[in-house]
Parts: C-alpha cells; structure tokens; sequence
C-alpha cells in the first residue's frame, strides 16, 4: 500500500522535530489535526501536519491522483484532509 511521508513516534512532536525527522526537506510545515484509529489489538494516534518540499526523492503524485492508489483508511482520512486545505 501507499502512504504519504510517515513519522512513527512514542511522544508527541513539536513542528521542528517534525520537520526535522522527515525524510526529506520541508518548508512551511504546520499541524492540521489529529485523529484515533482503532484496530483490532491497538489504538493509533495519528497527528497530520502538512508542509512544502522540493525535494523529487521517492515517488510523489499531484493529489489530484492519488484515488487511483491503494491506501489504508487512516491514509485515506489524512489525504482527505490535506485536499481540504
């Protein structure tokens, strides 16, 4: 499956570790929100931030396109988000 860049972290972030831990440059980072997602065995916190890159490292697609990718449904939610923006 896809996903959009991806920090995994115990504690809570701030903008600059954010920015910071991504694999690649970001400019213009900000928090948009936060979300739980239940699995079966677990509770997933997930916090959305969205940024600016010029970097061109891995695969990027406009976000226009991105139904025509398989995604789980918390990635789903964050793109739905950021297209809200």
């Amino acid at each position: 499956m896809w996903q959009v860049p991806t920090i995994e972290s115990e504690a809570a972030l701030d903008v600059h570790a954010v920015t910071t831990a991504l694999p690649v440059s970001a400019m213009r980072v900000a928090r948009l929100r936060e979300f739980t997602h239940m699995t079966t065995h677990r509770e997933v916190v997930f916090v959305v931030y969205r940024g600016e890159t010029r970097s061109r490292s891995g695969t990027w697609v406009e976000i226009s396109e991105i139904a025509a990718f398989p995604l789980s449904n918390p990635m789903r939610k964050i793109v739905r988000e950021a297209m809200a923006c």
